[in-house]
C-alpha cells in the first residue's frame, strides 16, 4: 500500500471576526467562573457505547468492536499519565481494532515521545491505525510519523485505506490526511477502496461530512472540537472549533445517510479544564443489517 504525502502549502489559520470573538472571550469567562463554582471535568474519563449497523454489512463481521481515541493532547495541560489511564481504559474494552484520529500532541513536538511511549500500550487483534491532526502539522510531521508508526506501533494512514476481511465479509477503514490545514485528498484516499464495501473514514474533524455523504461512506469517526470543552446550561458550547459550527460539534449526527460520530477527545487544549464536557472514548459495536422477517 503506497504512503502518499500531500505537499500544499499550509493555509493561514482562520481569523475571527470581532463578534465572534468577544462571544468566545464572553463565554470563555463565564465558563471560567462556573468552572470553579461547579468543578473540573478533565479528569472524568467516560466511555460511550454504541451500536451501529451499516449496510452490507457481512455475517462473518458481525460484532466487530472498534475502539476510537482522539486528540490527546498531550502537553502542559494533559500529563502522560492520563494518556496512560486512556490506554488502559481502552484495553480493557477488548476492541478488534483501535483507531485515533489526531491532535497527539499540543503544540510542541517535545510531547510526542511521551505520548507514543503511553499509546504503545494499545492492543486490538486488529491492529491500531492513526491518522495525522493540526498539531502534527503545527509541530514536526516527520517525528510524529516516527513516534506513531516505530515507537507507538500504528499503522499511519495518509490519504489512504486498508481493508479487513473475515469469511466473506469485507470492511474498508480510510484515512485522511488532516483536513483542518488542508491536507486530505479524497482521490488518493478511496482510490484503492472496493466498490460497494462497507466504508469507514477517519479524519480529524467533521468538515469533511459533505464530501464523505457524497462517496457513500457508511461512518465517520473524528474529534478535533474536544466538543467545545465547555458547554454551558442553556447556551451550549460558546465555540466549536470547525468549520461546520456546532451542527457536529459532538456525539452522533447525520450527513444525509452518512453517519458522522464527532469524539469530545481525551485531552485539553483551549482551556485547562473541561465543564459539562468530560473527555471520552468510543466504542463502537458494527452490526450485520437484519434480515427481512428476523426479530432481534
Amino acid at each position: 500500500m503506497g504512503k502518499a504525502r500531500d505537499q500544499r502549502a499550509r493555509p493561514r489559520r482562520r481569523r475571527l471576526s470581532r463578534r465572534r470573538w468577544l462571544w468566545i472571550c464572553g463565554g470563555g469567562a463565564a465558563a471560567a467562573v462556573a468552572g470553579i463554582a461547579v468543578g473540573n471535568d478533565a479528569g472524568r474519563l467516560t466511555i460511550t457505547r454504541m451500536e451501529l449497523r451499516p449496510p452490507g454489512l457481512g455475517r462473518d463481521l458481525d460484532g466487530f468492536t472498534i475502539a476510537h481515541l482522539t486528540d490527546l493532547h498531550r502537553g502542559l495541560y494533559t500529563p502522560a499519565a492520563f494518556i496512560a489511564h486512556a490506554v488502559a481504559e481502552t484495553n480493557a474494552l477488548r476492541p478488534d481494532l483501535i483507531v485515533l484520529t489526531g491532535d497527539y500532541v499540543t503544540r510542541s513536538a517535545y510531547y510526542l515521545a511521551s505520548c507514543a511511549e503511553a499509546l504503545r500500550e494499545l492492543s486490538a487483534p486488529r491492529g491500531k491505525l492513526a491518522v495525522f491532526g493540526n498539531h502534527e502539522h503545527w509541530t514536526d510531521l516527520d517525528v510524529a510519523r516516527r513516534q506513531l508508526t516505530a515507537t507507538a506501533g500504528c499503522d499511519l494512514l495518509q490519504n489512504e485505506s486498508i481493508t479487513f476481511m473475515e469469511g466473506s465479509a469485507v470492511l474498508c477503514i480510510v484515512g485522511l490526511d488532516d483536513p483542518w490545514t488542508r491536507h486530505e485528498d479524497f482521490g488518493r484516499a478511496f482510490a484503492s477502496v472496493p466498490k460497494g464495501a462497507p466504508t469507514i473514514l477517519l479524519s480529524h474533524t467533521p468538515d469533511i461530512a459533505a464530501e464523505a455523504a457524497s462517496r457513500s461512506v457508511d461512518l465517520v469517526l473524528c474529534g478535533h472540537t474536544h466538543g467545545g470543552e465547555v458547554v454551558l446550561p442553556w447556551i451550549g458550547p460558546p465555540y466549536v472549533w470547525a468549520r461546520t459550527g456546532r451542527r457536529f460539534g459532538s456525539g452522533l449526527n447525520h450527513e444525509g445517510t452518512t453517519a458522522v460520530y464527532t469524539n469530545r477527545g481525551i485531552g485539553r487544549g483551549f482551556l485547562p479544564f473541561r465543564l459539562n464536557c468530560p473527555p471520552e472514548i468510543a466504542l463502537f459495536t458494527l452490526r450485520a443489517p437484519q434480515e427481512a422477517g428476523t426479530h432481534e
